[in-house]
């Protein structure tokens, strides 16, 4: 199956749109042109066929399955509806997860997505996806307010405050994935989540940020770390 290339391909598409980026702030946005648009792989870091391998079990060490995935999520509309979503809707009906903890801004940052407007959009999309529904009853799939209102994020806490809900999640969590240039790659690119998998996905959408990694904007970077593993994964 290519879902689990298709969702990554989805969470890069739609972590272009972003008012805090010169480059691509003026653009009309057309989620499937925005995807057809993607630059050709390998990107400037790219663990996608690692990550799926892990994801499908291509080892022998069979299937991969977290107890809990905690998803930093970013940029709001099709970012979040489109990208973060079917993510999460993926690990947990392939029961590559027992649960999947959404974390979003507690206030807005640019056009970040807020713990509030999840709660808002949420009736509108389970009338398009009775799946989602079922996870979000069921519990398996639940949503926090991270305590931030910046577009980057501190998992240490000591630059901005984490939520007593965030914190209380983040407990038994074994994956964590930060998505979004902010989070993902200016603040976290290179942070040592020590004892649990990462995924650092977004798209380079500032000048500054291309030069120090060596690439132009649009490039796209996903960074799959699997805990205890030798090599450039931490």
């Amino acid at each position: 199956s290519e879902s689990w290339f298709v969702v990554i391909e989805n969470m890069l598409a739609g972590n272009i749109f972003d008012c805090g980026s010169s480059a691509t702030r003026g653009e009309s946005f057309c989620f499937e042109n925005s995807r057809s648009k993607l630059r050709p792989r390998p990107w400037v870091i790219d663990d996608v066929d690692l990550f799926v391998q892990t994801m499908r079990g291509e080892d022998n060490s069979g299937p991969k399955r977290y107890n809990k995935v905690l998803v930093f999520c970013d940029n709001s509309g099709p970012d979040f509806c489109l990208g973060v979503l079917p993510f999460a809707r993926q690990l947990l009906k392939t029961d590559r997860a027992a649960s999947v903890v959404i974390a979003a801004n507690s206030l807005p940052a640019l056009n970040d997505m807020t713990y509030d407007d999840i709660i808002s959009l949420l009736p509108d999309v389970f009338r398009e996806d009775g799946l989602l529904e079922e996870l979000v009853e069921s519990r398996r799939l639940r949503f926090v307010p991270s305590g931030s209102d910046l577009p980057v994020i501190d998992l240490s806490g000591a630059e901005n405050k984490l939520s007593a809900e965030l914190l209380e999640e983040a407990k038994d969590a074994d994956f964590v994935v930060l998505e979004g240039m902010g989070r993902s790659i200016e603040t976290n690119l290179f942070a040592d989540l020590k004892g649990v998998d990462s995924l650092r996905i977004g798209m380079v959408k500032h000048h500054e940020v291309a030069r120090c990694l060596g690439t132009c904007l649009k490039d796209c970077v996903v960074k799959f770390c699997v805990a205890g593993s030798a090599g450039r994964n931490e």
